[in-house]
């Protein structure tokens, strides 16, 4: 009585020492089923792992054992479900093998059963977030899509089930997700905020990102697309977009939803109805990321908008691209229509003033003053075409130099305030005067400009050009046209040459009568002069003796003078040598009769009108 007492009291064999003697060779069949109905017992109500290793690996190696266990399991799957499933599950996690993962499948299926009939909602979620994080290898997918379908009627009362049902398809069952959001009675049961991101994209979809997963991100991005949601779609939500585009996120998603798709969409229509930052987002990414064929495709859509050189050369420099790819992108540009050549001149400039007109924008400042050159009816900013002059003297570029000195003239003809124009003359002069070509051209312009002004305002413009440095040719050009002005008066050109002839008359009637020959001292008798003279008296009146008296004095002072400043010989050049350089235009007249001499040259065709001056 006693020992059998002892035994009913003995403790129950440990779990090592039941794995034991299930591994023993010798034990009889009855033996090892006792034995392995212990450790089946452990495995599921205990949660022991080793129990359910050791009987599964075997059952694997007796199939006669596996038929009398095969009811155990049976029974589990009715009774408690969920620790069969651990139980499977401890097997697979060794090696997988069909007819384990057939039992898994069965396992999963009585679990979810009772937990979409009897369980909580959180219960409900627990288990298919379990099984949709199983190994794709399980093949888990449909019993997970069934399930969520499943749990799709009670997601209607219930909001945490319904945003976790939606959640659950969007990583794992797309064709869940198409029937939940097609379900308005589900809908409705949402959080609102959650709702409305995921059925039009409307919200903060950051926010959404921080607290879910990038696939809840992503759906509401494409619906934000789809609705054309513009306050959803910030900069920044551009900004995740397209990194988890380039990233290639988004795989397991339907394919509208993916964000390969939603990039697609806006390249279609974006720029119509997306607000201008988020778009122009869009633009300098492709850029950046080298996009090319994409970065057409959204440019091509502002094609019809007047700010698109702005935007398009914003662009460009936020995306860093080296110059001479900038300049080849916008040359794409205009040969794909979305820029007219007017277009590209505003993209240049803009793109300039933003990235500086630096040394290396030479490619970019090149092509823009070639396409000045050939398009003689674009308007540019005075601004921009200082910038322009700027950079050739600084870069020694040729051709900005040209072009920008060409166009300011046009700029200079039109102020009208004088110190504003001398301000412009005097820099263009100064910034053109390294380039010949551009120097000649200024100096032929300011010549024909400097004409068609009255003399008034020439005679301001000379005193205000005094003193500026680099200016004496500008200078020059002034005052030989008042020269010639004084000179002419309001005679024309014949009448003038009547007067000179005249002129030249009395003159030489004066020349002949007292320094005919030069040789001799003249004798003159006062009192005979005298006597000549008051017989020719009655021809004038008093006050024209005064006048005459007056003429005859300021007539030798001024033929003195003449006389002075003339060009002299020096020890190298003879008088007839000076003159002859004068006439043929050789030699820069330097006084009165230094330009007699010259325009007598040139009225008689001794001079060579190609000479360079």
């Amino acid at each position: 009585m006693q020992a059998q007492q002892e035994t009913n009291d003995a403790a129950p064999p440990a779990t090592s020492e039941l794995i034991a003697a299930l591994a023993e060779v010798d034990a009889g069949q009855s033996v090892r089923l006792g034995v392995a109905t212990k450790l089946f017992d452990r495995a599921l109500n205990n949660g022991e792992q080793d129990a359910a290793l050791a009987l599964a690996q075997a059952m694997d190696g007796d199939p006669a054992l596996e038929q009398q266990i095969n009811p155990l399991f049976d029974d589990a799957l009715h009774s408690q479900p969920d620790t069969a499933y651990r139980f499977v599950r401890t097997r697979l996690v060794a090696k997988s093998d069909a007819r384990w993962l057939f039992r898994l499948r069965q396992a999963a299926l009585a679990a979810l059963h009772v937990a979409i009939t009897d369980g909580d909602p959180e219960t409900i979620l627990n288990w298919l977030t379990l099984i949709a994080r199983e190994p794709m290898n399980y093949d888990l997918g449909e019993i997970l899509h069934h399930g969520i379908l499943a749990a799709q009627t009670r997601a209607h009362e219930d909001p945490a089930l319904a945003r976790g049902l939606i959640l659950l398809a969007l990583k794992r069952s797309p064709a869940a997700l198409a029937l939940l959001l097609n379900d308005k009675s589900l809908m409705e049961s949402l959080p609102d905020e959650f709702r409305r991101m995921i059925d039009r994209g409307d919200g903060d979809l950051l926010a959404l990102l921080s607290e879910h997963s990038s696939d809840a991100f992503l759906l509401a991005a494409a619906q934000a697309a789809y609705h054309q949601n513009a306050p959803s779609l910030t900069p920044a939500v551009i900004e995740q977009l397209w990194h988890f585009y380039v990233a290639g996120a988004g795989a397991s998603l339907p394919p509208q939803y993916r964000p390969e798709h939603v990039i697609d969409t806006l390249a279609e229509t974006g720029a119509a109805w997306m607000s201008t930052p988020a778009f122009d987002r869009l633009l300098a990414l492709s850029l950046r990321d080298a996009r090319d064929p994409l970065f057409h495709r959204f440019a091509s859509q502002l094609a019809t908008m007047q700010d698109k050189p702005e935007r398009i050369a914003t662009a460009l420099f936020r995306a860093h691209r080296a110059a001479p790819e900038m300049a080849a992108l916008a040359s794409a540009l205009v040969a794909s229509g979305t820029l007219q050549q007017a277009d590209l001149s505003d993209l240049y400039a803009a793109l300039l003033e933003q990235q500086g007109w630096d040394a290396a924008s030479q490619p970019i400042v090149d092509q823009y003053a070639r396409l000045l050159q050939q398009n003689q009816s674009i308007v540019l900013q005075a601004e921009t075409l200082w910038h322009m002059l700027n950079y050739g003297l600084e870069q020694e570029s040729e051709i900005a130099t040209r072009i920008a000195a060409r166009r300011l003239c046009t700029v200079l003809e039109k102020r009208e305030d004088d110190e504003s124009l001398i301000e412009g003359i005097v820099q263009l002069v100064q910034q053109s005067a390294w380039q010949p070509q551009a120097r000649e051209m200024v100096q032929t312009w300011w010549r024909g400009f400097a004409r068609s002004l009255p003399t008034a305002r020439l005679n301001k413009l000379e005193r205000a050009l005094e003193g500026k440095r680099l200016t004496d040719e500008p200078r020059a050009v002034l005052q030989t046209i008042l020269a010639f002005r004084r000179m002419l008066g309001k005679r024309t050109l014949k009448q003038f040459a009547d007067d000179i002839h005249v002129t030249f008359g009395t003159l030489e009637a004066l020349s002949n009568a007292f320094d005919a020959d030069g040789k001799r001292q003249i004798n003159f008798d006062l009192t005979v002069a005298r006597t000549e003279l008051e017989a020719q008296d009655s021809s004038l009146s008093p006050q024209e003796q005064q006048i005459l008296a007056r003429d005859f004095k300021e007539l030798a002072e001024l033929l003195s003078l003449l006389g002075d400043r003339r060009t002299k010989p020096s020890l190298i050049r003879r008088e007839e040598e000076v003159d002859r350089q004068l006439i043929q235009g050789e030699q820069l007249p330097h006084s009165a009769v230094d330009v007699l001499k010259w325009m007598a040259g040139y009225i008689g065709g001794q001079q060579d009108n190609e000479r360079e001056d």
